[in-house]
């Protein structure tokens, strides 16, 4: 089984395996972006902090040496590679063990909750409760580890519940000590697992095994990282940051209805990240607990140049932090703003490259429900990344981003799973920005991809007109432009609206009112790779193998930044700003929750359902509904915690190698400037040129 990046190396091997490297980055290009864009503010005090903050993290680093992003220790960069590989692969297996561990644990839960209901409702079956205790005391013996005491079991569910799974996540690991506990423990249960005759129980016990051979195998990948000729040895789970006091918030960066998005530099590390902050009491109060946790989940499992990345997620009793990558291009809205409207060739390029994430995305069985302009990062080198997936729709019958077998066996219930799954089709109110929003969304009709290529079809008309085909004056107003000009014709046509003709053919294939008829209508991911072969696209052939990816190209735009932290391409209005920066000092003091509140509300989770099946009579829906409240609870307070050390890894490793090579990168896209000069430059530039044209017209003989 591969481990970590891809590959180990042992200390007396000449052989190994290098890290696969992530998509391409575009190189350097010295491209110039017109001064005056809408909120760029540099004031000299902001910019002495930003560069003090700099020098200072560049200080803790001696030359020559680098910062491990990942355990946080110093070594010489001729290192780094081969340090990379072990520390990230370490911290797979650690991660691996204790996402193990959670499951066996929320697997004992939902046993737990079955025994109680079938010793509730058939009391006279209680021998079918026997096999039962054996599954869950083969469970509990095995997540709770060789140096558990007798009662093991009963603590693991106790701290399952209580502490939402948090045990011995810092503890040193025996992997010898405990592959020979675990392997004796398989073997015991077998031979009573063979005695099962209930076919049910005979599957969850299962489902158990294979679960703890999954666990075994991750002692033996831990085991791989040793060096052989070392006396056995225990190990830790590499450090990372797990809270916002790791963190020096450089100044708020972006606001919305869900929180606050800041610009922070790692203390230890030096680089920077974007940390999405969200209240814990707006969560319950709005009931998003389930819509935070699949925003968090799609973040941490998406791995496409064209999606956001997660790199660190932790809580506090006040607050949910999401640490993402930072995309110093701001978003395509902003950039709206400051042009009024973009040229086609660069609404080409971001729709294209937004066309490649939708499909990725399809393909994983996720609507984003809230593709906007706003939600549209660019990154340093002027490609998109799409963000935001707080509105997103996941079809749960399907494990998102092929996940390993050992989540899917604790996430798959007690009903068998579907042979054939259908398309993913749903049924809610009107959720998203008013003015992208689909005729079936208003209506409340079956919706499903193709809400998607709806909304990127008004972005792509918004970016070239410069507003949206539904301006109006309140959201209600808009709805009733949109229902009207889907089923009766836009007035003025798009033909008239959009000069260029392919651009406008593509506009009015997108925007129809019947799904069905829409174009990219069909299997997910399909749609999108229909869209891209359009006309439309021609000039850049995104589709194309021979020139490589959208991603791996050089961008018809690329961002101007004075500094590091020059943050002019983000646009928030004085009074966010002023809201954000009162948070800041709260920010900044959010600590780890204090002991004993964690157990506390453990304990009202697990009292709660007893008490609202009392007030429902013992009724079996009532009880079906807590339970399921119960273990939603539980999982948000468990798996809200990650550390994504192979992005961590991709990104340091990314900016290694790209500061290297930083002086052949900027000859070489100085002879490609002309070719890809940014907005209006670029008008100018053609303005010129014809006017050279027709003087040289007038002057040659005719």
């Amino acid at each position: 089984m591969g481990v970590g990046l891809g590959g180990v190396q042992n200390s007396d091997s000449s052989e190994s395996v290098g890290v696969p490297p992530g998509p391409a980055t575009p190189p350097e290009s010295t491209d110039a972006t017109p001064s005056g864009s809408a909120g760029a503010q540099s004031p000299r005090s902001r910019l002495a902090k930003s560069r003090g903050t700099s020098k200072g993290s560049r200080a803790t680093k001696a030359k020559g040496t680098t910062i491990c992003r990942l355990c946080e220790k110093q070594l010489p960069k001729s290192d780094l590679s081969y340090h990379l590989v072990h520390c990230t692969a370490a911290h797979s297996c650690h991660d691996r063990l204790k996402k193990l561990d959670r499951a066996m644990q929320t697997f004992a839960l939902r046993i737990s909750r079955r025994k109680a209901r079938m010793q509730s409702i058939f009391e006279a079956m209680k021998k079918a409760l026997a096999p039962l205790d054996v599954v869950l005391e083969f469970l509990n013996q095995a997540s709770s580890g060789p140096n558990a005491s007798a009662d093991g079991g009963a603590t693991a569910l106790g701290d399952a519940a209580g502490s939402g799974g948090k045990k011995r996540e810092e503890d040193e690991i025996d992997p010898l000590q405990s592959t020979y506990h675990l392997m004796g423990l398989t073997r015991a249960a077998e031979e009573k697992f063979a005695q099962l005759s209930d076919p049910s129980i005979a599957e969850l016990a299962a489902q158990a095994s294979r679960l703890a051979a999954n666990k075994t195998s991750a002692y033996w990948d831990l085991l791989s990282l040793q060096n052989p000729c070392a006396p056995p040895a225990t190990h830790k789970p590499p450090k990372a940051s797990a809270s916002i006091k790791e963190y020096a918030l450089v100044e708020p960066i972006g606001t919305g209805g869900f929180g606050t998005v800041w610009l922070a530099r790692r203390r230890r590390t030096g680089d920077l990240s974007a940390i999405k902050v969200v209240s814990q009491a707006d969560t319950r109060k709005r009931n998003m607990s389930s819509a935070v946790l699949l925003e968090k989940t799609i973040l941490e499992l998406a791995d496409h140049a064209c999606v956001v990345k997660l790199l660190f997620s932790f809580s506090t009793p006040n607050n949910l932090y999401m640490v993402m990558e930072y995309q110093a291009g701001g978003d395509c809205f902003t950039l709206l703003q400051s042009y009024g409207f973009l040229e086609e060739k660069l609404v080409r390029w971001f729709c294209a490259e937004a066309l490649l994430g939708l499909q990725y995305l399809h393909d994983n069985a996720i609507i984003h429900r809230d593709v906007k302009p706003s939600n549209m990062l660019i990154t340093k080198d002027g490609h998109i990344k799409l963000a935001d997936f707080g509105l997103s729709s996941a079809d749960k019958r399907e494990v998102l981003f092929t996940t390993s077998d050992e989540e899917a066996a604790a996430t798959s219930g007690d009903v068998a799973s579907e042979v054939h799954i259908q398309p993913l089709k749903l049924r809610t109110g009107a959720v998203g920005t008013p003015d992208f929003l689909a005729p079936e969304l208003l209506k409340r009709h079956e919706f499903s991809y193709e809400v998607d290529f709806w909304a990127l079809a008004v972005v792509a008309y918004q970016l070239v007109v410069g507003e949206t085909p539904f301006e109006a004056e309140d959201a209600q107003s808009v709805y009733k432009r949109i229902l009207e000009q889907a089923y009766n014709g836009f007035e003025p046509p798009i033909a008239q609206v959009i000069d260029l003709p392919e651009c406008g053919d593509l506009l009015t294939r997108l925007l129809v009112a019947e799904p069905s008829q829409r174009l990219g209508a069909g299997a997910p991911g399909e749609g999108c790779n229909t869209i891209l072969e359009h006309a439309y696209f021609a000039p850049i052939d995104p589709l194309s193998v021979d020139k490589g990816p959208l991603w791996s190209r050089k961008s018809p735009f690329k961002p101007t930044l004075k500094h590091e932290t020059d943050t002019a391409y983000f646009d928030m209005n004085a009074l966010a700003r002023a809201q954000a920066e009162r948070m800041r000092s709260q920010l900044e003091g959010d600590g780890d929750e204090p002991a004993g509140t964690a157990e506390r509300a453990g304990a009202e989770a697990a009292a709660a359902p007893a008490g609202a099946a009392a007030e429902a009579g013992g009724g079996g829906a009532a009880e079906k509904l807590d339970d399921s409240d119960e273990e939603s609870e539980s999982s948000f307070k468990s798996g809200f915690k990650t550390v994504n050390a192979m992005m961590l890894a991709r990104s340091q490793l990314h900016e290694e190698r790209g500061a290297g090579g930083e002086a052949g990168d900027e000859e070489e896209g100085e002879e490609e400037d002309e070719e890809y000069e940014e907005g209006e430059v670029c008008q100018v530039v053609e303005a010129v040129k014809e006017e050279a044209a027709k003087e040289e017209a007038k002057d040659s003989p005719s």
